[in-house]
């Protein structure tokens, strides 16, 4: 489950360490209906990198998402010894375990936007090939990290922090390796001993990936012992549910919105907020 790492903790954890960046492909921005083709992982004390580009199981190979990235073919997949995943996969593995520097303690994964994508794009395709994600992997959002040391930028996308702190833009963006290195160079710019915050498992689903639930209340509900969305959402549903036998039916956005200021304490515009976004998109019923 989730856990809040602080800075004394992720200095401990450091020879555990990686950034890592997956570059996928897709007929939709759906993440459901993308496959890697490119990842790149950099053991972040160390600098030793590792690369492998994916043949993803997705025919005809689809356009790019937009003018900013590639259009994968099967030409640059035959040049760049493209593998399938389960090879990728095992490939990784042995590059962790080459590197760790604590082998029994947990491993941490550094991406940006990492709960809304990598992450995610990592999990379902582990599912699609029936491989299980080491539960003491845990994976870190450098997107949320960014936003609460540089403070008030116009923009947290990997590329306009690289140029907001090198004055140039990241050289050849959207392939993994590339993207990787800049990230780690951006880190290493606001400090190591800096990194601080939120890290889940593997099918754990972030907190912050609901709408307007920012890091105060993620903090808020750590110290409840509520560990992930699927903990919150449960909690609710129950809630919810053994309400209407107590009382005349309420709707569901009201009642989530005094469940999260009566047991926790989460401010009334924050906890109305979180209630609608709760409501719309992560609790199916009603």
């Amino acid at each position: 489950m989730g856990t809040y790492l602080h800075r004394d903790k992720f200095n401990q954890l450091l020879y555990n360490s990686y950034v890592f960046d997956l570059e996928y492909i897709g007929t939709s921005t759906q993440l459901e209906t993308c496959f890697i083709w490119d990842l790149c992982c950099e053991h972040l004390p160390s600098g030793r990198i590792f690369q492998i580009t994916i043949r993803p199981d997705i025919h005809p190979l689809p356009p790019p998402f937009g003018a900013d990235f590639i259009q994968v073919t099967e030409s640059i997949l035959q040049q760049r010894n493209a593998v399938p995943f389960a090879q990728a996969w095992n490939s990784l593995q042995v590059f962790i375990r080459a590197t760790t520097g604590y082998p029994t303690a947990p491993v941490i994964f550094i991406a940006h936007n990492a709960f809304k994508a990598d992450k995610l794009m990592l999990e379902i395709d582990c599912k699609r090939h029936r491989i299980k994600i080491p539960y003491r992997w845990y994976f870190f959002d450098s997107l949320l990290f960014c936003r609460k040391q540089i403070i008030k930028h116009s923009s947290y996308a990997l590329n306009d922090l690289h140029r907001h702190l090198f004055h140039a833009d990241i050289a050849q963006q959207h392939f993994a390796v590339s993207d990787t290195v800049a990230l780690r160079n951006i880190l290493v710019s606001i400090g190591l001993n800096k990194l601080e915050g939120p890290v889940y498992p593997a099918h754990c689903t972030a907190l912050q990936a609901v709408k307007w639930l920012g890091s105060s209340s993620e903090r808020i509900l750590f110290s409840h012992g509520i560990r992930s969305l699927e903990d919150l959402v449960q909690k609710v549903v129950v809630a919810y549910c053994d309400s209407q036998f107590l009382s005349a039916t309420v709707h569901l956005q009201p009642f989530i919105r005094n469940y999260l200021m009566s047991n926790y304490a989460i401010k009334q515009g924050n906890a109305a907020s979180i209630a609608d976004s709760l409501a719309q998109k992560w609790i199916p019923g009603v």
